[in-house]
């Protein structure tokens, strides 16, 4: 008798021997255990570790020769912090945010104050800020890997997790030219773990703690406001899920308002008067082809409306609910049978149904924010190297493309070197970079972050028309 195609071996491909190697378990290899998964980690830590290396020998040679302008920028050490430290501020010129001190973030306005209060030099602060920010990017590096593993990344088997491609996140020019520019880094690593706590069971107290994290976030950055509309946009089928983030984030505001209360006046700042470099009214100021205030208020109201636009869009493709088809496809989670019609106990297939959901949405969540975040950065008053941070580790988890992710890594390399560049050439104009080469490399920020959001939304709408297909063929089979 003939041997049936289904009875012939497999062939081993590459992938499979190299696939415990990855993360992934192949036919013929047991699912890696906790001491190789442990190991990759470790690995990945690594690589996040020289990028945060090569951002502290950035500032070296401010920390030995001075953070004054222009040789800070000239020596791509400049920082706000240092500047606000010095008493210096940034060059006068169009499209460049001068408030100095009134314009940072309340977390980082705090921390300068502090500093100052003690008697800190420049120097002394920025180690400070350089320790503190080594510490946050580690706390973002693991939950980066833990909230990786949660929603199944890298793998058509959502259990059979390959983190190979979460070291995109942790060797990006991104990581290298903030660590000394602001808090901004702890506030990421607080959003990051906020999902992470999302990411298992959903107790009162870990929703109550997530939305006291995006609080806290919320301060070292406003963009956590929108990791926060994300959050609520995947809470958005339980209303009491919802409910309990949104306590957490009231009462911690509360509690830090009570802490200052010139806090709410500081977010506004952000809103106000934050037009810098690599926004698109920095690119039109520079041209002198209009007014700040017009251009300013113009981008604020494409911002909101695209927000709600996406939040709208994001809310009704993740209101479906779970299918047995769906749960047959996504059988791996569990590891259990794939015949529905198997032995397995009715209450054993309602489990395995709930985490197969619990994972498609809360991937699905991360898809939101990451969209949200791009397109923030794209049209938001002012954006920054520190801003792009807020969209680093969800990018890397959203948009799997390589050419994408590294379009948009050497267009912020360029950005991020430009930057101090044309602000020496503000202050020298026989050196730094001409304005024409800023407004360059920001249009082409400007085109890798755009494409990083339109990968994430094409799968995030892939997703929800995947899941209302199963849905149809479900209730179509039911009928039959």
């Amino acid at each position: 008798m003939e041997r049936t195609s289904e009875s012939r071996p497999r062939p081993v491909s590459p992938a499979d021997v190299a696939s415990p190697l990855r993360g992934g378990e192949g036919a013929r290899f047991a699912r890696p255990d906790r001491r190789t998964f442990a190991s990759i980690g470790w690995v990945l830590m690594g690589l996040l570790g020289v990028s945060v290396v090569i951002g502290v020998l950035l500032q070296v040679p401010c920390q030995t020769g001075g953070y004054e302008l222009p040789r800070a920028g000239f020596r791509m050490c400049q920082s706000p912090v240092a500047l606000a430290m010095t008493g210096d501020t940034l060059p006068d010129s169009a499209g460049r945010i001068t408030s100095g001190l009134s314009g940072f973030a309340p977390l980082t306005y705090w921390f300068v104050v502090l500093m100052s209060g003690m008697g800190a030099t420049a120097a002394e602060a920025m180690g400070l800020l350089l320790v503190l920010n080594t510490l946050a990017f580690a706390a973002m590096g693991t939950g980066v890997i833990a909230l990786a593993r949660a929603i199944g990344f890298g793998s058509p088997r959502p259990r059979a997790v390959s983190l190979s491609w979460v070291a995109v996140a942790l060797v990006s020019p991104v990581v290298v030219f903030s660590i000394g520019q602001s808090l901004d880094p702890v506030g990421v690593a607080l959003a990051v773990w906020a999902c992470v706590l999302l990411s298992g069971d959903r107790s009162t107290a870990a929703l109550l703690s997530a939305g006291g994290m995006l609080a806290t976030a919320a301060f070292a950055g406003p963009l956590a406001l929108i990791v926060l509309v994300g959050v609520l946009i995947g809470a958005a089928r339980d209303r009491g899920h919802a409910v309990l983030v949104l306590a957490g984030f009231a009462l911690t505001t509360g509690v830090l308002t009570l802490a200052d209360g010139r806090l709410p006046s500081r977010l506004t700042v952000w809103l106000d008067d934050a037009v810098d470099r690599g926004s698109i009214a920095s690119v039109v100021l520079t041209q002198n082809w209009g007014d700040e205030p017009t251009f300013a208020t113009g981008l604020l109201v494409v911002w909101t409306l695209g927000i709600v636009a996406i939040a709208a869009m994001a809310t009704s493709t993740m209101m479906l609910k779970p299918t047995v088809a769906e749960a047959v496809d996504q059988d791996a989670v569990s590891g259990g049978s794939a015949d529905p019609s198997s032995s397995e106990s009715p209450v054993a297939v309602l489990r395995r149904l709930e985490r197969a959901d619990g994972v498609a949405h809360l991937r699905q969540m991360v898809l939101t924010i990451a969209a949200l975040l791009a397109l923030s950065v794209v049209l938001a008053p002012s954006s920054s190297t520190s801003m792009s941070l807020w969209l680093l580790p969800f990018a890397a988890l959203a948009v799997r493309q390589l050419p994408v992710m590294g379009l948009w890594f050497f267009a912020e390399l360029g950005f991020a070197i430009a930057v101090p560049l044309t602000d020496v050439a503000e202050l020298d104009s026989s050196i730094g970079l001409a304005p024409t080469w800023m407004g360059l490399l920001t249009l082409l920020r400007f085109f890798s972050l755009t494409l990083v959001m339109a990968f994430a939304l094409d799968e995030l709408f892939r997703t929800g028309r995947r899941r209302a297909a199963r849905r149809e063929k479900t209730l179509h089979d039911a009928e039959a």
